[in-house]
């Protein structure tokens, strides 16, 4: 949900209209694990594990390649949070036909359970982003 606020209107022919933008919501989260080829050392046995398997197991793996991006699916955890984003957009298009405008925000999102990312990189809730969007376009 969110709403936006027109700080300044522009006129008809030129000008910049100045608009606040703040959102709130439900984020839903799918954490897939990511799997990589191993092969025992020194031998020719291979199979699909994760990098908490290779970490757990005491056998000594050699890391061949990727599993691929369609592996994994079956293992997928939903993780519930909540996101936010606060903008402004500046909107100079001329006579009110064409859309051109410039938004810079900030946007967060909170999960309720630590995120795994990449191997070594802490795990954490909150992710903290800034963005420019730049956008064209006509009105009809």
């Amino acid at each position: 949900m969110g709403q936006q606020h027109l700080i300044g209107g522009k006129g008809n022919k030129n000008g910049v209209a100045v608009t606040a933008l703040y959102t709130g919501g439900i984020s839903i989260g799918m954490l897939k694990p990511y799997y990589v080829d191993v092969q025992k050392h020194n031998t020719q046995e291979t199979s699909r594990l994760t990098y908490d398997q290779i970490q757990k197991d005491t056998t000594v793996y050699d890391i061949t390649g990727a599993s691929g991006f369609t592996v994994g699916w079956g293992h997928l955890k939903i993780k519930p949070g909540l996101n936010a984003k606060g903008a402004m957009r500046f909107d100079y298009g001329r006579l009110n036909q064409t859309v051109t405008a410039i938004e810079v925000g900030l946007t967060g999102e909170y999960y309720f359970s630590k995120i795994p990312q990449v191997l070594l990189v802490p795990q954490k809730n909150f992710f903290f982003n800034a963005y420019v969007q730049i956008m064209f376009g006509s009105r009809k």
